[in-house]
């Protein structure tokens, strides 16, 4: 059973947190945020999204990959990031904590729940950990590419500011793969930026032939 390599992080008597060991662990962190999907108008929940990841995720098995694998491999949960009043900062903390993660030697590091806009954060987080182009795979119908007007981040945001702030991570947008677009989910300017930038994308069409792709 996967709980049986599971170390859950939790505080000492004295508040405090011991640091685990997570060299060549698997690590996982909680974001139970979806102000951002609000503040888009789509449909919140996401917030509940790590607690009910967990009671499915530690249950499973494989005995396949007993003793070694995948499932096999320990595990480290940090629990729930901390939010902040401000979205923007939440952001800058989830970074921060799978930078530190990844600085330990954190085989991966899994992000779950909150809304899509700390794919923003998990990214930034990526970035500051290893050199070179970092890509970005987004299966969705949406390309999550709006501005961010007035300073509000929201789940629309993500990938225009990793391209806004790590560009030459993500090529400028050439190393960004939309996986799943659709046609009518998406305003016509968010495909003429995502083709100016040369995202690479896989439309889904409803008909006889279902996928069309762009800059690939």
């Amino acid at each position: 059973m996967l709980g049986r390599n599971l170390q859950i992080l939790d505080s000492s008597p004295d508040g405090t947190i011991a640091e685990p060991r997570l060299k060549d662990k698997f690590v996982i962190v909680g974001i139970p945020d979806d102000r951002g999907v609000g503040l888009n108008h789509g449909h919140v929940g996401a917030s509940a999204g790590p607690d009910a990841f967990r009671q499915a995720f530690y249950r499973l098995y494989d005995t396949r990959l007993a003793g070694g694998g995948w499932f096999g491999s320990e595990w480290v949960d940090l629990g729930d990031v901390v939010l902040l009043d401000e979205i923007a900062d939440t952001h800058a903390r989830l970074a921060d904590v799978v930078h530190w993660a990844l600085e330990q030697g954190a085989r991966r590091v899994h992000v779950i729940g909150g809304g899509h806009d700390f794919s923003f954060g998990s990214y930034a987080g990526d970035a500051l950990s290893c050199a070179g182009i970092l890509p970005i795979l987004n299966f969705d119908a949406h390309f999550d590419l709006r501005p961010v007007v007035d300073g509000q981040i929201n789940s629309g945001t993500p990938f225009r500011r990793v391209i806004e702030n790590f560009g030459n991570r993500v090529a400028e947008g050439e190393a960004l793969f939309e996986i799943g677009l659709q046609r009518e989910r998406n305003p016509q300017s968010l495909w003429d930026y995502a083709q100016s930038k040369g995202v690479s994308i896989a439309e889904y069409c409803a008909g006889r032939e279902p996928w069309r792709y762009w800059n690939l």
